[in-house]
């Protein structure tokens, strides 16, 4: 009885564990999307109104191509 009660909490506590691993990757991934975005955000709108772009043209046209990737093809 002790045996079964000690292979049930190892069990439970192993998905836990698990549980815990998986949500926390999944949400560091949305979290590193969602951060680029950003960034591709911020310099598409400094290239657009700056006259001292960092630049280039052909980086601005990847940036249109991530957010328009059916359009632009």
């Amino acid at each position: 009885m002790l045996l079964n009660n000690l292979r049930m909490i190892k069990k439970v506590f192993l998905y836990v564990i698990l549980l815990s691993i998986f949500t926390s990757i999944s949400y560091a991934e949305i979290c590193e999307v969602d951060r680029a975005k950003d960034i591709l955000r911020k310099n598409l709108y400094l290239h657009l109104t700056s006259s001292s772009s960092p630049l280039t043209i052909d980086e601005v046209k990847d940036i249109l191509t991530f957010y328009f990737p059916q359009e632009m093809r």
